[in-house]
Parts: C-alpha cells; structure tokens; sequence
C-alpha cells in the first residue's frame, strides 16, 4: 500500500511537472512573441523617429531659406524706399523749379507789358 502511495505520489508529482513544464513552455511562448512586438514596435518607433527627424531637418532648411529671402526682400523694400525718397526730392526739387521759371515768366511778361506800353506811349507823343 505504502509503494502504491509512493507510486501514486510520483504520478501526480510528475504529472504536476508535466502540467508545470507545459505551463512554462506556454510562458516562454508568450514571452518570445512579446519580445517579437516589442522589437516590432521599438522598430517601428525608431523609424518614426528618423522621419520624424528628416522632417524636421527639411522644415529648419525651408524656415533658414525662408528667413534668408525675407532678409533680402527687406533689403530690397529698403533699397525701393531710398529710391523713393531720392524721387521725391527730385519731384520738390523739380516743383521748385517750375515755380521759379513760372516766376520767371511772369517777370518778363511784365517787362514786355511794360516796353510795349513805353513803346504805344512814344508813339503817340510822335503823332502829337
């Protein structure tokens, strides 16, 4: 009876070890296919990491080019606006002088006005 106990006790114990050794199969299983995942998406991470980072990359070049046309065209805008000033001044300088030869005009006119009246007036004191 004591080696049928003892039998038994080995039985169940084995089969324990079986159920055991079954058990720890299946973890090692799930454990292979977890590190798998794991891999798969520590991979796919990194990936969106470098593209994530080119684009990154691209989009500094494109600001720097950006900020490199925008200092240009400020240079332009300012180049424009001292050209327009310099315009300006030869607009009031050329006003200016409109105005002096208007002036002018008006001077001579009168002169003419007067020698012509100077002119009538000897006229008649010869026909008197």
């Amino acid at each position: 009876a004591e080696k049928e106990e003892e039998a038994q006790t080995v039985r169940r114990l084995e089969a324990e070890r079986a159920v055991h050794v079954a058990k720890l199969g299946q973890l090692e299983t799930e454990s292979e296919e977890k590190s798998a995942r794991l891999e798969k998406v520590e991979s796919e991470k990194k990936e969106q990491i470098r593209h994530l980072t080119a684009e990154k990359e691209e989009g500094l070049v494109r600001l720097q080019q950006m900020e490199a046309d925008t200092e240009k065209r400020r240079g332009q805008v300012e180049q424009l606006e001292a050209e327009k000033e310099e315009v300006s001044r030869q607009l009031q300088q050329l006003q200016v002088e409109k105005e002096e030869g208007a002036a002018q005009i008006r001077h001579l006119k009168a002169e003419k006005e007067e020698q012509f009246k100077k002119v009538v007036d000897a006229n008649q004191v010869k026909e008197e």
